[in-house]
């Protein structure tokens, strides 16, 4: 599985990739990108399986992210995971959530993350 980790969060993304360096988890290969733009950028070059993206980012946030991947439908098996601290499912319309296969709420454990990964 190959997926692609879209925060803004230095700290956030640094964590993560302590964690998947070690734990692979089934996961052949982990990418990452700091806003909505970087990460159209690794989706068009590259295979994802999963996206796993935070809402409020500079540059293009992640409802723009999502909204273009599923436009653009650069995989349609893509799974899309939503995190963020401040989860309105209310910013979502019918055109976006029968995309998204989950919604995880930070601060959150690695352990969850996972778990909505191979669910």
């Amino acid at each position: 599985m190959k997926i692609l980790i879209v925060d803004d969060c230095e700290i956030q993304i640094e964590l993560m990739k302590r964690y998947f360096s070690v734990f692979k988890e089934n996961i052949s290969q982990v990418h990452f990108a700091l806003n909505g733009e970087d990460a159209i950028d690794i989706i068009k070059n590259n295979t994802i399986d999963t996206l796993i993206t935070d809402l409020n980012m500079p540059v293009m946030d992640g409802l723009t992210l999502i909204r273009s991947v599923i436009k653009e439908d650069y995989n349609q098996n893509m799974r899309i995971i939503v995190m963020s601290a401040e989860l309105e499912y209310n910013n979502f319309t019918d055109f976006e959530l029968p995309h998204i296969s989950g919604f995880i709420e930070k601060p959150f454990s690695i352990k969850q993350l996972i778990k909505l990964i191979h669910m």
